[in-house]
């Protein structure tokens, strides 16, 4: 346990060690104070705690296992916002009976999921104390075991922590695959505006490649201010925590985009970020604004056209009708629309 511990304080990860007979409390203090430089200070500090057993919920020999839960999330929250890398966490088993097994290895899974921060959790079973059935349960809630027989340790490794790694890897390469090949420019921000990651279409927009783009400033990148501008969809979305769709032009980009944001949260339910979906559409705004100078250019030709001139529906009826047209008739423009051919004067048809 010393080396394990003394590799966590000297990489600023918190420690904490549940010590149970036949190591106490004071015993490992000591232990480790004999091998870790500046040990004192370490303790001092908070960065480690070593408390025996009797002072985790155990009444009897019974753990109220969602007690320590509950009380496991507050002081997770308050040593990971202190600034610390990673969680080290050891428990001795070896006051534990038959009738609190079951108990224990629903809390130690449950301990698995506290955070998403990297944390190694080393746990210690007495083998005088495990029947087989209960090496078997020990071993299947961890990633592998270290068992001692005939004064040598063995290590042992759960098969299934090896194919669900395998299967993690395979599922990240391919997301980092799809991720990439997306032609949308997208990018994964945190709660302080900076990029986490970038796809490549994001980062040949910025003139840069995906790994320069780690930890910029969104906006002072891509806006060039010094905050976010009114407009963000981001900044919207950390006022009320809902996806806002927004079209944005932004001339250092290139132009014309319908930007999405839609927030991200940790296993807590806390916000931790966005991702950031911007879609080039500026043919789609040059294809509207050609448009609209067609529909100009039609409108001024047929407004002041000498020739009169009329557009009509299918049953013959004016839907609009150019200052020839009324002078020859002799209608003001109003008067004209919605009537028929049939319903001029025999003589003007």
């Amino acid at each position: 346990m010393v080396p394990y511990f003394k590799a966590g304080l000297e990489n600023n990860e918190f420690c904490l060690w549940i010590t149970s007979e036949p190591l106490d409390a004071e015993d490992a203090k000591e232990t480790l104070r004999g091998a870790v430089p500046y040990f004192d200070t370490y303790l001092e500090n908070g960065q480690i705690e070593i408390i025996p057993y009797t002072h985790v919920d155990v009444i009897n020999d019974f753990l109220d296992s969602k007690k320590i839960l509950n009380v496991w999330f507050e002081k997770i929250d308050q040593i990971l916002s202190s600034g610390y890398d990673g969680l080290n966490f050891s428990i001795n088993a070896f006051w534990m009976r038959n009738k609190n097994w079951n108990d224990f290895m629903e809390y130690r899974e449950k301990i698995d999921k506290l955070t998403d921060k990297k944390k190694i959790i080393f746990c210690t079973y007495s083998l005088d104390r495990c029947d087989a059935t209960e090496i078997i349960k020990v071993a299947s809630y961890h990633q592998f075991s270290l068992i001692k027989k005939a004064g040598e340790w063995d290590q042992m490794n759960n098969l299934w922590w090896k194919e669900a790694k395998k299967g993690a890897f395979r599922s990240i390469k391919e997301w980092e695959h799809t991720f990439d090949t997306i032609p949308y420019m997208i990018a994964i921000i945190d709660n302080k505006y900076r990029f986490i990651r970038v796809n490549k279409a994001m980062a040949k927009r910025l003139r840069k490649i995906p790994e320069e783009c780690i930890g910029l400033t969104c906006y002072l990148v891509v806006h060039g201010t010094e905050e976010p501008p009114s407009f963000c969809p981001y900044r919207l979305l950390l006022k009320d925590n809902n996806e806002h769709v927004k079209k944005v032009h932004e001339e250092a980009m290139g132009g014309h985009f319908i930007v999405s944001v839609s927030s991200l949260h940790n296993s807590e339910g806390k916000l931790t970020g966005c991702i950031h979906v911007a879609r080039d559409i500026n043919a789609c705004t040059q294809a509207e604004k050609a448009l609209q100078e067609s529909e100009e250019r039609f409108r001024s030709a047929f407004d002041e056209s000498a020739i009169g001139m009329t557009m009509v529906s299918p049953g013959g009826r004016f839907l609009r009708v150019n200052n020839a047209l009324c002078r020859l008739l002799g209608f003001k423009d109003y008067e004209l629309k919605g009537q028929s051919f049939l319903d001029l004067p025999t003589q003007m048809v």
